[in-house]
């Protein structure tokens, strides 16, 4: 709380490319902690905000950071750019935290900047009914819903089918090692396929090579974010062209 309320923390973006074109149509909105992360793991300090009040006063920080920097973010595409950013299941069960998100949405709207939210699928509150009302609401609201590291918890399959989200984001480990792993690779195969059945978009997370990338574009994911592409960057040094897929 107190590195958050002492801006002891700062803003980063990743661009995510589109595995047809290899051109970036997006960035997600990461959040870095300096000093923080010198005594612990970013996971383990996100971790440690969830279910917290913690979580919303992080939420809330990140999303002013990006109304600061709109205009620049959409000088850097010659098309409305989507911009992700990363919100708790506890958020938006929130009533008062959903009308914020929907708030910044038009705030980006005015910016001519599409707003998509990444949940974890780690905690049971996915399958709380009224988290499950309020994803439904900011899907009615247009705002796209991902599952983020989907695969890595316990929730993932049972998401699929509750009609609220619009894609999936695959963890990084049935990616970056799945090329010489049969089960993994054929879980990642098997997600592309379900959620496509379902007309949801998959995104690939942690394509860390050339090699990685050409498998999961023939996979036919459409998205693709990872180190091969850009590391997450200040704005400026943010690239936001189009990437070679060797």
């Amino acid at each position: 709380m107190r590195a958050i309320k002492n801006n002891g923390y700062s803003v980063v973006f990743q661009p995510r490319i589109d595995a047809k074109t290899g051109s970036t149509c997006g960035l997600e909105v990461l959040v870095r902690f300096p000093n923080l992360q010198k005594r612990f793991l970013l996971e383990e300090i996100i971790l440690a905000c969830e279910g917290h009040p913690a979580i919303n006063l992080l939420t809330t920080a990140v999303m002013n950071e990006v109304r600061k920097q709109a205009r620049d973010i959409r000088s850097r595409f010659d098309f409305s750019p989507t911009v992700s950013i990363n919100c708790s299941p506890y958020s938006i069960r929130n009533n008062c935290f959903l009308e914020e998100i929907l708030h910044f949405r038009g705030d980006m709207l005015l910016c001519d900047i599409r707003i998509e939210v990444e949940i974890t699928e780690h905690s049971d509150i996915v399958k709380d009914p009224a988290f499950l009302a309020n994803a439904a609401r900011l899907k009615n609201r247009g705002v796209a819903i991902y599952i983020d590291d989907f695969g890595s918890g316990s929730n993932s399959v049972e998401l699929l089918e509750t009609g609220v989200f619009a894609g999936v984001k695959i963890d990084r480990e049935f990616i970056a090692t799945a090329n010489g792993d049969c089960v993994k690779s054929s879980f990642a195969e098997w997600v592309v396929k379900a959620s496509h059945d379902l007309g949801l978009r998959v995104v690939a997370e942690g394509v860390e090579d050339a090699v990685v990338a050409q498998r999961k574009q023939a996979l036919g994911v459409e998205e693709m974010q990872g180190f091969f592409f850009a590391r997450p960057a200040t704005l400026e040094k943010t690239p936001t062209g189009a990437f070679a897929m060797c």
